[in-house]
């Protein structure tokens, strides 16, 4: 999560605004997505940042403001001295770019009123409520040359930068005393000021504050003169101020109104200089408590300034407080605060440490971001890095130097240096980005833990790598160099090297720009044989897939003997290999082994390290430093089982000195939560004499335990610690007193919330907001009431301290207890008082967790209130607008709102909108928000539609598709479990949140643009994604991720199905079709079409009553289907053989197998194609044959049940439909268009092939008979089914003398492939390159990308995997992966598929060698695969992109590229001997081609027996009894393919075509070979023959190309030019 303020020391924020934290977090999860090689951090929309050009730039800005606080608005008056960059000829030959560049300026500025412009040479400016482009008639004469421009202005109550608080309490706020300040981080001060808002801008200053004369009006720089009365009122006065230093507009700051100021002594420089300090709080604090506050601030001043080498530039030091402001903020000469900086005596105790800290880390900014600013937001670290390191070095060398050890203070930087550590550690479990990061949605997200503490562990690794007397020095040297300039990583990494003379490449390469650290898990080990003790420690977190390198670093290591000896070794990593180990020879076995006791190095332990119960102890109680004592502690409550670990470490913990050490030791326990360690804790926190490790220990206590409850009741119960202990302790006290929810402490739980009994805490709202959110713990109707009545107090309570927070606590607790109460009315009224701070105008942070907490709330609370969120987020800066408005769109889509919903929603946004229109919110920029702020000023309520609201936000909240591929690597396939799950479910929540929205528009509004174009946009992107999350459950090796594949293909499914019940949009698709317009071209005319005729299909035209039906056979028809292939993919089963009954099998085959593991005499034969085919071709033993079918036909038997229940459900669907069966629901949007239809061909085919079976067995049974006779065998009547491919080898081997195997060894793989790659070059004209370096899940698999041979136009990328392995897809496919279409800016997203094949995978000594029919399934695959690509760049929608045809086509195309791997030309010249390179021998060729036809009868009758099931199966009438399926197959077997099934067999539970898309379809791979060989015939007819250029590239234009975007008959009338016939397909097959 980016974190809240430039301030992040860790005790800087009280635990009254946890809120805020957790609402942060979850906004940002909520927004963006994971997507992406950053994922958790940015979303898949984020894109690189870079700096501006900055041909022109501001170099002084003077900046006039006028303020009115009783209207909240200020006059203003700025002008920029703009200065040339560049030198400009111009002449005839300059480019109108520079032109331009030098002749125009783009300054933000956000919602002004009655802008007006004037300045030299201008020609004139456009506003469009964010940017001002302004315009000069000619450029600026050349490099160095100035002008001035003047912007006049008003803003009213901006949305954020600039902060108005009433007097008496008003714009939100309790009396605190009238006053106006600015706060700017990041991108802020454009809400109030005309500026380049860009930190690589930077600017000197003057400044003129009107205000009333009795107020203070300071602002960066020194004062000029004297303030001066305004002319005709004397009341008002002008304070002028001058800053002559360089300034970024994130630190321009001033403060005008009253406080109670106070003055500190000055600060005396190294060189003699004094810098007053002063401060300013509210008029609601003390002087004396705001001094407490930061009364070290001129020790802190002189201590950097001679640490640092350079003394603090600023003429003065002055700090203000400003109830808006987050944290802290280093403005140069003038920082701002929050309230929280002011502190009683007792308050102090809790607070001053947070503060001192968080003071420091603004001072450090002087020098880190002010004096050097950071050229740009990629190089954050370099301001806040330093920010937060420079601050740890100052606790060991000079905090409270008067008052503590120089020992302590070591401990105290040491414990706080690990903590920053741990802090990092902890945001790499959600995401990892490296530190110099140029990819963000926001700059804000770049102020996350990366860069606070994780850049500042890095400067201490590196501070440790050169040494201090070098280090120090260096910084300086930067300092010194690049004050008043900007600077970049590479800046500082070479005056590092200039001063220690490392080359600190590699160092820089893998600490700041690449991701995560080092992990490590480190084992003990001593060999008392040779006295040698060792640790090994390894790295764990390389993760190729994430970019997560190896790292090099040293670990030292100290030993440490009884004698106190210390022997010290080091465990050094070069960044290659992940294990290092440190020995020394120690002679006796060491009592103690710590790591990295100087605390350089960088790294996360895996688990703790534990050398033993004892030697661990010993470190714990004598260790050498804090941190290796913590981490022993650690070790030894690691094991919450053994209660002896307990009694040890409590004798260790009363004798522990280091508060450090108690306070991480009282951290481990309250984790573990057993009785033993609780009375541990319980007793350190009575012994316990540090306020802020006492407070640490209670505030861990926060869970229901008995022990608990008697602790807690008896301190509150204890005057002594009502009055001593601090207000947060207390405050924790309560929470544990309230997690135990026992109804005798409710009373005063309540009166604590109440506000009573609290006498004697000057700061009490901590106490009161403890038990307001502990009253949320009862989980009763008369808690929340309870709460609902303290919240009704809380606007009244005008002189509470810190509103803000306590605030948070009560949304907190109104928010928690939602789920306990009814909807109704008590639900109600609490979403109600949530809401209600959505307009809250006291701080943003309430009007942020208010929104998370609306979002949160459960659905039925959430959902009147969601619209509200949407129109608040006017009220913030741009970039927590975006992610507030994301959240609340997720949350809304997963609502799944209806239509009595959206209409309360207009309803209830109607209220707001007159709201916004009395505080005058704007959304400037935007149409709609411009339209709002318009009618709001004419004090009339807006006539905008809450739809036009939702849209805008959707469209400005959803990411477009992913841009043109252009790298295999950018475009995801291989995803973790927990990555395909969460990346599917962001899929369904972003598009059923723009389906919500589409079916939520008023008739009115169902335009061709709100409907037709939006939903084109997501669907394309939906389809985009949704391929990739389902190829894993047919590819990928890990089970756990095809599981998930297969649970997301679930959702898709389903969420799919929801799609098409959805009458809304079917309502708004019928609406908005007559409006398209008369120009929208045929493939969109295509596209409504389909979508209305699919609406339909799906139901749309049933009654209530039967689409519910619907719904629920269609959701069990797609478990059906999955469950089906994952039966049949994850089925193991195997025969084992001896060689003997593998005779007749050659040697290569026989090393492709495995051998048993338990007897490794026998071979394992798989049932994957590479094992079982060629062994039915060739084994000589029939038992063998007969088996390996038995056992192929008896898989998955679990299927057959599914397979029935399927067929029932489809039939029952078609009836609830109206159609007579399932095949007429199928076919009538295939080219064949109805069952009669195909029956008719199926029965014409095989009255055809029969005769030529009939002979083709006989001729067969013959050869199987001779055989039997040589051998003294009697002759059979039968050919059985596991004869028919072994006697058909046979026969080729004697009438054509021809074995298949001797085809084998001219065709290897790689071979082929090279070929198959060069001659769909030659014909189709595409390219095909390998992408070396591309993220594939199995190294077997290879990526490709396709260009166009001619213009080198990207078409798409493909990968192949081609091998047999567990679990994989046990078949040949090609499967869309990502399909083309063309995006919102009117480019194109390629196609991107995957083809599996099941080829013999290479040995060590032969590569895969290829059967011919491999090749011509290799062949007939990637037709698949060229098809899909084949519409890139021309193809608008995806649903239309390659393969996207009529089933009964789509195979015509992988048919046809068949045809080539049987003509001997091209057969010759895939050839080449895999051991000598020859060419395949002409003869052999021959002899090939001449046996095509050999069993054509048979093979042929073999495909109309899968095409007779399927249709048998399909039409069934309505009602009527599904047949056994086994039964049916044996029937169908006998009586159309000629063969009789085994007994035992069932051969359908593995026909996966027919539960998976082609039902009542699979006689398509026979009609399209139809149209496959009419098409090859005028390849044949052309002049150039089968390889002619011009036929190809009609057929790639024209068919393939076209992909869905026309009929099929119009495709194959187009490019045959004439209609197509059967007679080329009769006579390949008949002969």
């Amino acid at each position: 999560m980016p974190h809240l303020c430039c301030a992040q020391a860790d005790d800087l924020h009280s635990s009254h605004e946890q809120e805020y934290t957790e609402a942060m977090a979850e906004m940002m999860m909520m927004a963006a997505p994971p997507a992406n090689d950053l994922e958790g951090f940015a979303s898949a929309a984020a894109v690189k940042h870079y700096a501006p050009d900055m041909v022109l730039e501001p170099v002084h800005t003077e900046i006039a403001a006028d303020f009115d606080f009783d209207q909240a608005s200020a006059a203003m008056t700025v002008t920029h001295t703009i200065k040339c960059n560049r030198s400009l000829p111009i002449d005839a030959h300059t480019p109108q770019a520079t032109i331009d560049a030098a002749s125009s300026l783009t300054l933000h500025g956000v919602a002004f009123e009655d802008l007006s412009v004037t300045g030299e040479a201008l020609e004139g400016h456009e506003y469009d409520g964010r940017e001002i482009q302004l315009r000069w008639a000619s450029p600026f004469p050349g490099k160095g040359a100035t002008r001035t421009v003047t912007l006049k202005y008003t803003v009213i109550k901006p949305v954020t930068g600039l902060y108005f608080n009433g007097g008496a309490g008003g714009h939100g706020q309790p009396a605190h005393g009238t006053y106006v300040a600015t706060d700017h981080e990041t991108e802020r001060a454009r809400y109030w000021l005309a500026c380049v808002d860009l930190p690589t801008v930077r600017t000197t200053l003057t400044f003129h504050l009107t205000a009333p004369a009795s107020f203070e009006a300071v602002a960066n720089g020194a004062a000029i003169g004297e303030p001066v009365a305004v002319e005709g009122n004397p009341a008002r006065s002008v304070t002028s101020w001058h800053l002559d230093w360089p300034c970024p507009s994130y630190l321009i700051s001033m403060c005008v109104g009253e406080f109670n100021s106070v003055v500190d002594r000055d600060a005396v420089l190294p060189d003699g200089r004094k810098v007053p300090i002063k401060y300013f709080g509210s008029m609601l604090m003390p002087a004396d408590q705001v001094f407490r506050g930061l009364d070290q601030t001129p020790q802190m001043i002189e201590w950097a300034s001679a640490k640092l080498g350079h003394n603090l530039p600023w003429q003065k030091y002055y700090q203000y407080t400003n109830t808006a402001c987050g944290g802290a903020m280093e403005n140069i000469s003038l920082v701002g605060w929050a309230e929280h900086v002011h502190m009683d005596a007792r308050h102090a105790r809790d607070n001053k440490y947070g503060v001192d800290m968080t003071n420091f880390h603004e001072l450090t900014h002087t020098w880190f971001g002010d004096a050097v600013v950071m050229r740009y937001f990629e190089h954050v670290w370099l301001k806040e890095s330093w920010a937060t390191y420079l601050p740890l070095v100052y606790l060991a060398e000079g905090y409270n130097a008067d008052s503590t050890t120089a020992e302590e203070r070591r401990d105290l930087s040491e414990m706080r240096i690990q903590d920053t550590r741990e802090r990092y550690f902890a945001q790499t479990k959600r995401y990892m980005r490296p530190i110099v990061n140029r990819r963000f949605d926001s700059s804000w997200d770049m102020f996350d833990a990366s860069t606070y503490p994780g850049g500042a562990s890095r400067i201490h690794v590196l501070r440790g790598l050169m040494g201090d007397e070098v280090f120090w020095p260096a910084v300086s040297d930067y300092i010194h160099t690049y004050a008043k300039k900007t600077a970049e990583t590479d800046d500082f990494r070479k005056i590092m090297e200039k001063h220690s003379g490392l080359n600190l490449t590699q160092f820089f390469d893998q600490w700041f720009y690449s991701k995560g650290h080092p992990v490590v898990k480190a084992a003990y080990a001593f060999d008392a044989k040779s006295g040698v003790a060792s640790v090994t420690i390894e790295q764990t977190q390389e993760n190729k897939d994430k970019s997560v390198p190896l790292f090099a670093l040293d670990i030292p290591v100290h030993f440490v003997t009884d004698s106190g000896k210390v022997y010290r070794s080091v465990a050094s990593f070069d960044g290659t290999s992940n294990k290092a180990a440190a020995r020394v020879q120690t002679g006796s076995k060491p009592v103690r082994v710590e790591l990295d006791p100087h605390g350089f190095a960088l790294y996360e332990l895996a688990a703790p390290f534990n050398p033993s119960q004892e030697m661990s102890l010993e470190t714990a109680k004598n260790g050498s430093d804090v941190v290796n004592r913590v981490f022993a502690y650690r070790a030894l409550l690691k094991d919450a089982s053994d209660y002896s670990v307990a009694r040890k470490v409590r004798a260790a913990m009363l004798a522990e000195k280091s508060t450090h050490v108690r306070r991480a030791v009282a951290a481990e326990l309250a984790k573990l939560r057993h009785a033993p360690y609780l009375e541990l804790a319980l007793e350190q926190i009575d012994f316990e004499t540090d306020d802020l490790t006492r407070r640490a220990m209670v505030f861990g206590l926060d869970f229901k335990h008995p022990l608990l409850s008697e602790y807690a009741r008896a301190k509150l119960a204890d005057p002594a610690v009502r009055q001593n202990w601090t207000y947060m302790q207390i405050s924790s006290l309560v929470t544990m007193l309230a997690a135990q929810a026992d109804d005798r402490d409710y009373a005063q739980l309540r009166r604590w919330a109440q506000g009573l009994d609290l006498e004697g805490m000057e700061f009490y709202s901590k106490v009161r907001a403890a038990a307001v959110r502990g009253l949320a713990q009862f989980k009763s109707e008369a808690a929340a009431r309870d709460i609902l009545a303290i919240n009704a107090t809380v606007a009244a309570d005008k002189g509470m301290r810190l509103t803000s927070g306590f605030k948070l606590a009560v949304i907190g607790a109104l928010a928690a207890i939602s789920a306990w109460v009814p909807t109704k009315p008590l639900g109600a009224d609490i979403a109600e008082a949530i809401a209600e701070y959505l307009f809250d105008e006291s701080a943003e942070r309430v009007r942020i967790v208010a929104a998370m907490s609306v979002i949160n709330l459960p659905k039925e609370l959430s959902g009147p209130h969601l619209a509200h969120v949407r129109s608040a987020a006017a009220l913030l800066a741009t970039q927590l607008r975006t992610y507030v408005i994301k959240a609340a769109d997720a949350a809304a889509a997963k609502a799944n709102l209806d239509h009595p919903a959206v209409a309360k929603l207009k309803t209830a946004v109607a209220t707001l909108e007159k709201k916004l229109d009395s505080i005058k919110s704007k959304y400037a920029g935007q149409e709609t928000e411009n339209a709002i702020a318009a009618a709001a000023r004419k004090g009339k309520p807006t006539p905008v539609a809450i739809e036009a609201v939702v849209v805008a936000a959707d469209r400005a909240a959803t990411p477009e598709p992913a841009p043109l591929l252009k790298d295999v690597d950018g475009f995801k396939v291989v995803r973790t479990a927990a990555e395909l799950t969460a990346d599917a479910n962001a899929l369904v929540t972003a598009v059923r949140r723009v389906h919500d929205a589409i079916g939520a528009l008023p008739a009115s509004e169902r335009t061709y643009e709100n409907v037709i174009v939006r939903l084109t946009r997501i669907e394309n992107r939906m389809m985009s994604e949704l391929f990739s999350y389902m190829l894993p459950r047919q590819m990928d090796p890990n089970p756990e991720v095809r599981d998930a594949s297969t649970a997301v293909a679930k959702v898709l499914q389903e969420f799919s199905i929801e799609m098409g019940k959805r009458e809304d949009l079917y309502l708004a698709l019928k609406a908005a079709e007559p409006m398209m317009p008369a120009t929208v071209d045929d493939e969109t005319k295509r596209y409504v079409s389909r979508m209305l005729r699919d609406f339909r299909r799906e139901g749309l035209e049933l009654t209530p009553e039967q689409r519910a039906e619907d719904k629920v056979l269609q959701v069990r028809m797609g478990d059906l289907s999955r469950d089906f292939s994952r039966n049949v993919a994850e089925d193991k089963t195997t025969v084992e053989f001896t060689a003997a009954e593998l005779a007749g099998m050659p040697q290569s085959y026989l090393d492709g197998l495995a051998r048993s593991t338990t007897d490794p005499a026998k071979y394992v034969v798989t049932m994957a194609y590479p094992d079982r085919i060629p062994l039915m071709e060739r084994c000589d033993v029939a038992e063998t044959r007969r088996k390996v079918e038995f056992d192929a036909g008896i898989m998955a038997p679990m299927n057959k049940a599914l397979m029935e229940e399927m067929v029932a459900l489809r039939s029952k669907r078609a009836a609830l439909y109206g159609y007579k069966n399932h095949a007429q629901f199928r076919l009538e949007i295939n080219m064949a268009k109805n069952p009669e239809t195909v029956n008719a061909f199926l029965e014409d085919l095989r009255a055809k092939l029969r005769p030529m079976a009939e002979k083709e067995i006989g001729e067969l049974l013959a050869i199987k008979n001779a055989e039997r006779t040589a051998a003294g065998l009697p002759v059979e009547t039968t050919l059985h089914s596991w004869d028919k491919a072994y006697y058909l080898e046979k026969y080729k081997q004697l009438h054509f003398d021809f074995d298949s195997d001797q085809l084998k060894p001219y065709f290897a793989y790689e071979t082929v492939l090279k070929g198959m790659f060069a001659m769909y070059s030659e014909i189709f004209g595409m390219t095909f390159t390998q992408v070396a370096d591309a993220k594939v899940w199995h190294e077997d698999v290879t990526a490709w990308r396709v260009h166009d041979a001619k213009t080198n136009d990207y078409l798409g990328a493909f990968y192949l995997d081609m091998h047999p392995r567990p679990g994989a897809f046990t078949h040949a496919a090609v499967f869309g992966v990502r399909p083309g279409c063309q995006l919102a800016d009117g480019s194109f997203q390629v196609p991107v598929c995957a083809m599996k094949c099941n080829f013999t995978k290479p040995t060590p000594t032969t590569p895969s060698l290829l059967t011919h029919m491999e090749i011509v399934t290799m062949w007939h695959e990637f037709g698949h695969a060229v098809h899909h690509i084949a519409t890139g760049n021309r193809i608008k929608y995806a649903r239309f992109s390659g393969t996207s045809t009529s089933r009964d086509f789509s195979e015509a195309p992988s048919q046809l590229y068949e045809n080539w791997v049987w003509e001997p030309t091209v057969l010759k010249n895939l050839s080449s001997h895999y051991q000598t390179g020859a060419k395949i021998p002409d003869a052999l060729v021959e002899k090939l081609c001449k046996s095509k036809n050999v069993g054509n009868g048979l093979q042929y009758l073999r495909q109309l027996q899968f095409c007779y099931v399927d249709m048998t199966l399909h039409q069934l009438a309505p009602g009527a009894a599904v047949p056994d399926t086994t039964e049916l197959w044996a029937k169908i077997s006998q009586d159309v393919a000629l063969f009789s099934l085994q007994d035992g067999m069932h051969p359908q539970t593995t026909f996966a075509h027919i539960m998976s898309g082609y039902d009542a379809g699979y006689y398509g791979y026979l009609f399209s070979e139809v149209f496959a060989q009419d098409m090859y015939a005028k390849f044949k007819a052309a002049p150039g023959g089968i390889m002619d250029k011009a036929v190809g590239a009609a057929y790639r234009n024209e068919v393939i190309g076209r992909g869905g975007t026309r009929d099929e008959f119009d495709l194959l009338r187009t490019f045959l030019g004439r209609e197509p016939n059967s007679d080329a397909f009769l006579k390949d097959i008949l002969g």
